[in-house]
This record gives structure tokens, sequence and C-alpha cells, in this order.
């Protein structure tokens, strides 16, 4: 007979599980359970055969359709996940325990770089997680504990966050308060975007405290600031800066209904602090600088920065007192960072498109 039945899903795209994850996944079940039987699913079962263990009680399965074979994963007890939504559906209509695999994004990728949203993936837990009276576990290399001063459980042994109960929120952009009232007897990993300040205003002021740039970025970013200054006669006490903060390399040319902000909302977004604040002086970072220098009158009080990391960047945007926003989560963190008031796009994504049907939102003029 079949103990506690568990499966994986394999799917070998650009960024895989390794052999030692999978391996370390069955010995995870082999000494919680007793006889365990491991039924694996892949678009590459050839490499699965030759990877894992036949001596164990294992079964490879092949030529079935993909629903037969999620239908499969869906019978098993609990899941081994490797990457992608077919290995999360898996484990979600599974129910049980799921290991999950750390690393789905290369280091240097654009998604790994994008530590803006993992900003809303730690503000959103963190809020949930001290809702309900419980405590956040964070990595010691992971991009956020290197940049901000975290005040988190940080540990280089992750090992008790590959087997937690996964909750994802049903939709983008938006808040789901299904989220906010967990079981306090089990861990949890909340995902995938959490990109709504709904989930971490009860705890808003202790996320100031810990989004606090580590020395090294933080006196990178004054130095810059306090030269602009200095060469243009200007310090911070006779000063009003305004960031700027303009995306548009990757949202350009995409099929997901992506709009970036036109000169026009530039300009008029200028003379907006022109208008209510005297001595205006802005800073702008953006991943198109040479568009920005193009498009942004060099005539007025305007520096453009480049040739830093995006830590640096966002620091810079942080020491405004005030930040113009285009689209993405960059802009949206820079200006929380800073306070002041801010200036946002309203129109990030095309009507009717992909991206647009995704949000909650009702646009009024």
């Amino acid at each position: 007979m079949f103990g506690e039945a568990t499966n994986f899903n394999t799917n070998r795209g650009d960024q895989v599980a390794s052999k030692g994850y999978i391996e370390k996944a069955i010995k995870h079940y082999q000494s919680v359970y007793s006889n365990v039987f491991f039924l694996v699913c892949s678009d590459t079962i050839e490499w699965c055969r030759k990877n894992i263990d036949s001596q164990i009680n294992v079964e490879f399965i092949e030529n079935n359709t993909k629903e037969v074979d999620l239908s499969i994963l869906a019978g098993c007890d609990h899941v081994i996940q490797t990457v992608g939504t077919f290995s999360w559906w898996a484990a979600w209509l599974a129910g049980g325990t799921s290991v999950y695999f750390q690393w789905p994004a290369r280091e240097g990728s654009h998604i790994r770089k994008s530590f803006r949203n993992q900003m809303f993936q730690y503000a959103s837990s963190y809020g949930v997680a001290m809702l309900n009276n419980m405590s956040v576990i964070v990595g010691a290399d992971d991009e956020l504990t290197m940049i901000f001063e975290l005040q988190a459980d940080i540990r280089k042994d992750k090992t008790m966050c590959m087997t937690t109960k996964i909750l994802r929120e049903r939709w983008a952009c938006a808040f789901d308060n299904k989220l906010l009232h967990l079981n306090k007897t089990e861990n949890y990993t909340l995902g995938r975007w959490l990109q709504s300040w709904k989930y971490f205003i009860n705890v808003e002021d202790k996320l100031r405290e810990q989004f606090v740039f580590k020395d090294h970025i933080q006196d990178q970013s004054t130095k810059i600031i306090q030269t602009i200054l200095s060469k243009r006669g200007l310090n911070r006490t006779n000063v009003t800066l305004v960031g700027i903060h303009v995306r548009r390399g990757d949202k350009l040319n995409t099929n997901r209904g992506d709009q970036v902000a036109s000169k026009g909302y530039i300009e008029k977004a200028i003379k907006h602090y022109q208008s209510v604040y005297s001595n205006v002086f802005f800073l702008v970072c953006s991943d198109t600088i040479e568009w920005c220098r193009k498009n942004i009158d060099s005539k007025i009080n305007v520096e453009f920065i480049e040739n830093n990391t995006k830590e640096v960047d966002l620091s810079i945007l942080a020491g405004c007192d005030h930040v113009i926003q285009t689209v993405g989560t960059f802009s949206w963190w820079a200006a929380w960072l800073a306070g002041g008031t801010s200036v946002y796009f309203q129109w990030p994504a095309r009507e009717g498109s992909h991206i647009r049907k995704s949000f909650k939102w009702i646009g009024m003029e």
C-alpha cells in the first residue's frame, strides 16, 4: 500500500531547481513521514530518471496530458515544487505541505534585481505578521538584508521556510483581506506581489525604522546630493529638493498594456512644484537618462544623476523633500520613503489591456 504520497513537478526552464534541491526535499519527507512514495511528473522526464535515485519508492509518470498530470499531482498528500505556476497549482490543489524552490530567479536577472517588489513583500508580510502576533523570517543573504536595517528574524538557514503553507492574493495590485487572519499554529509564505499599502498601514512607523539604508549606501547618496548642491551654491537649508524618477526601458513595447509617463506629464508635474515652493531643485534618476536629458528642460534647476546602483538612486530620491513618480514600484517606494507630497502618473496601463484588467481600480477624471 502507498503511505504518504508525495510528488514533484520538475519544469526545466531557464531557472531550474538543482538535483541537490530535489534530493534535499525528498529527504525531508522521508524524515517526517513513514512509507513515502514519490510520483514524478515533468516536461523532461528523462532528466528526472537520470537525476532522481530510482532506489527510493518512486514512479516516473509520462505520456499523459497536462491536465491529467495536474490531476495526479493534486491527488497526492504533499507536493515538492520546482518553478512555475504548474508546480504552484499542483501544491495548492493537493493541500498538505509543500517544499518550494527558493531561488527561481538568477542573480543579476531582471526579476532578481527588483528589490522594490521585495520591499512590498516584506512590508506586507511584516504588517500581517504583527497583526497576528507572529514573526517574519528573512535570509541573511537576502537582498533586502544587505540594503536595509531590517528588524526581522534573520537566519542563515531558512530550511523551515521550505515547508510553509503558501497563501497568495486573489488579484494583482489590490488588497485581499483574506490574507490578514492566520492560524498561529502554522507557518506561512505570503505572496505573490502584495502591492497594497493596506497590508502594512498598521505598522508604517515601524517600517520606516527598518527601511533605513545601510551606512555605506546612505553615505554615498548624501555625498552625491551635497556635491550637486554645493557646486550651485546651495545647501539643504535653502532649497526644496524634488526627486523625479523616470522608468521607461522595460515598459516600452510590451504586449501587457504598460504605458510610460509622457513628456507633458513630467512638465506639468515640474510646474506644480515650482508654483507651490520657492527655490526648487530637481534631481532626476532614470533607467533611460538620455531620454530625460532630451525631454526635461535643462534651463530649470535640475541635475541628471547616473552611474549609481539602484539602491543608491533610491536613497537619493528618498533624501528629497518630494517626489514625482512615473510608473513602477521604484517610483512608489521613492515617494513613500521621501515623505512629503508626491505627484503620480494616472494612467500606467492602457484601457482594455491585459494589465489594466488585472487592476481592481476605477479611474475617474
